[in-house]
């Protein structure tokens, strides 16, 4: 693990005439990191797996479930990219309600689809397109690194930071940067799925943090780009981001 290191505004990349790639671009993250990569001149291309009701901080968007089939499920959309976010994946809510029971093995495979196989597929689909001095920025969790209460999702996190750590030497070598950032639990803005088991966790979790706050999603994105874009001597790693939640974790 290496510690974060957040990139003063003036010394951050200017992107005009870069491409990026944004994955789960339905996320609220993924909304931010979309804004703040436009704001710095990107060309910015939404991936997700349903059509989009907030389109305006992308300039396209492509439509396709990763990993859910082939490996590559599509080629490659565009030419010459420079940077891929990638946001896709997250825990079901039908592991919560499992109350720490295994669940049942659609939900074990829909977890690995989303988190794990995503990964895997947007490498395959991207590889071909990415410019040299290019990177590769995954979002992990720190579910990978300590019990949290969700044995599934963590393993599946678990082997997007392995994945990471394994492919980046061969990346490297085509001049593409790969690292993952374990982000702590974010603010809740209205997601998806919001049952009365996934409030139940998200509660338990905020008393897990030292000062009971969530990362925002401003932190999430600017600790994510700081990584991902502004830090070239930064390749293979796991950077943990959580406000030291997993130092102090009481699950």
């Amino acid at each position: 693990m290496v510690e974060v290191i957040l990139i003063p505004m003036s010394e951050r990349l200017n992107l005009s005439g870069r491409k990026a790639l944004v994955t789960g671009a339905a996320g609220a993250v993924a909304q931010v990191v979309a804004r703040d990569l436009k704001n710095r001149g990107a060309y910015v291309i939404g991936m997700d797996r349903s059509a989009l009701q907030e389109t305006h901080f992308f300039d396209e968007v492509i439509e396709v479930d990763l990993g859910s089939s082939s490996i590559p499920s599509i080629p490659c959309p565009v030419e010459d990219l420079d940077a891929v976010i990638h946001l896709a994946g997250r825990a079901l809510p039908e592991e919560a309600e499992s109350h720490g029971s295994i669940p049942e093995r659609s939900v074990i495979e829909q977890t690995i689809n989303d988190n794990f196989m995503s990964l895997v597929d947007v490498v395959a689909i991207t590889r071909p397109a990415l410019t040299s001095n290019s990177s590769i920025t995954v979002v992990s969790s720190i579910n990978s690194l300590r019990a949290f209460g969700l044995p599934i999702y963590s393993a599946a996190k678990g082997a997007v930071n392995a994945f990471v750590i394994s492919i980046a030497p061969q990346l490297l070598a085509e001049g593409i940067r790969i690292n993952a950032v374990a982000l702590g639990t974010v603010e809740r803005t209205g997601g998806r799925d919001r049952r009365a088991a996934g409030r139940k966790v998200f509660r338990k979790l905020r008393k897990t943090i030292p000062d009971g706050r969530p990362l925002t999603t401003e932190e999430a994105s600017r600790s994510i780009l700081s990584v991902g874009i502004d830090s070239p001597g930064i390749s293979g790693s796991v950077t943990v981001v959580d406000k030291g939640q997993s130092n102090f974790v009481n699950w």
